[in-house]
């Protein structure tokens, strides 16, 4: 470009200095060529300068384009996140609602609704024998395995007496006695030792009378709780369920005398096998899970043992829910038409123990924990009662 600049100044007759120069006559070749050149230049300079203006206006068109979608995209990222902090507060609630078990509760009890339900529309329990008449007017409102319908189909048959309960363990639901307490009327006194479900069962059950106690239970104590909730002499239902001391809590047992007893039995005991866990005033289940795997599975009694301590006390077994987690005597004075059954033909295995092949006994064995065996034969047995 320089050189353009020099041969034009040249050609204006002038020079750097801004003194005369020799001209440039046009009809030296040389100096058409550079000035055909210097002109191809400047139409190539003033195109990419009118090329450069348009491609900085579309630029800065896209520019402001982009910038718009920027503005609108964040309006909407900001409208997105809002509704989703309002759907994740909905789900909580949902979930909430549904409790920790989720959906699959739900639709295992509405499938366990149903088939109440076409029970009760096409078995006629009139035609059947004990204990089967009685277990197939099953059904389930509040309680864990539809002991609901068998406790009002064992009442229909036995006749009400005082109405009155006393429910040990009662969850959140009131057990066994729910059922009663809600729909029937019942009085009588719920026991919850953990916190957070007492809180739960008082609003439930306390606007409807009954006496719900947050005390951790033990045989020393037992009979001051029925005493003092007003529960002694003759009631109706007794229920335990503390998985833990529920033999030796019945063992106890002297304020009330119930008409019907419903227990916990733990069935990885088997159906032969009279054992018990160890009285133990702090006994925890729990503890054990955090000592070994399948430490849970260490608690209460076997279905045999039971049944040997309700001889004792004036009972007898009159039948077990399908499940395999809950057995019903009644005593010996009452509903004499219901026969007694042999432990052995009523016990049922929990169905989730069975499916995972559990060997409790050999758990026993290999972290060396007592069990007393009320045949005495010194199998496994670190303790005596």
């Amino acid at each position: 470009m320089k050189s353009i600049k020099s041969w034009v100044g040249r050609a204006l007759g002038k020079s750097r200095r801004g003194k005369a120069a020799l001209p440039i006559t046009l009809s030296d070749p040389q100096a058409l060529k550079r000035l055909q050149r210097a002109t191809e230049d400047l139409e190539r300079l003033v195109k990419l300068e009118k090329d450069g203006r348009n491609g900085r206006n579309l630029l800065e068109e896209r520019l402001a384009v982009v910038h718009r979608r920027d503005i609108y995209n964040a309006k909407k990222v900001k409208q997105a996140e809002k509704e989703n902090r309002l759907l994740a507060k909905r789900i909580d609630r949902i979930m909430h609602k549904m409790g920790p078990r989720g959906l699959k509760k739900d639709l295992r009890d509405l499938s366990i609704m149903m088939k109440a339900v076409q029970r009760a529309l096409f078995v006629d329990s009139t035609g059947l024998s004990y204990p089967h008449n009685l277990s197939t007017q099953r059904f389930k409102l509040f309680s864990q395995n539809e002991e609901d319908g068998i406790i009002h189909a064992i009442f229909d048959k036995i006749g009400g007496g005082s109405r009155r309960f006393v429910e040990i363990g009662a969850g959140t639901n009131g057990g066994n006695s729910g059922f009663l307490a809600s729909e029937c009327g019942w009085s009588g006194m719920m026991l919850e030792a953990n916190e957070d479900r007492l809180s739960k069962l008082k609003m439930h059950f306390e606007p409807l009378g009954i006496t719900c106690l947050g005390n951790w239970v033990a045989r020393e104590n037992i009979n001051d709780f029925i005493r003092d909730s007003g529960c002694e002499g003759e009631i109706d239902l007794l229920s335990i369920d503390i998985d833990g001391n529920d033999y030796w809590i019945w063992e106890a047992i002297t304020a009330c005398s119930p008409r019907l007893v419903i227990i916990e039995y733990n069935s990885l005991f088997g159906p032969d096998r009279a054992v018990v866990v160890p009285y133990d005033p702090e006994f925890d289940r729990h503890r054990f899970v955090e000592a070994a795997e399948g430490g849970h599975y260490y608690f209460g009694a076997s279905l045999q043992a039971l049944s040997r301590l309700a001889e004792q006390k004036g009972y007898r077994l009159i039948l077990t829910e399908p499940r395999g987690v809950n057995a019903f005597f009644l005593r010996n004075d009452v509903g004499q038409e219901i026969p007694a059954c042999d432990p052995s033909s009523a016990y049922r295995m929990l169905v989730k123990y069975g499916a995972r092949g559990l060997d409790l006994f050999e758990y026993i064995r290999k972290h060396d924990l007592p069990l007393i065996d009320l045949d005495g034969d010194g199998v496994d047995s670190k303790a005596t009662a």
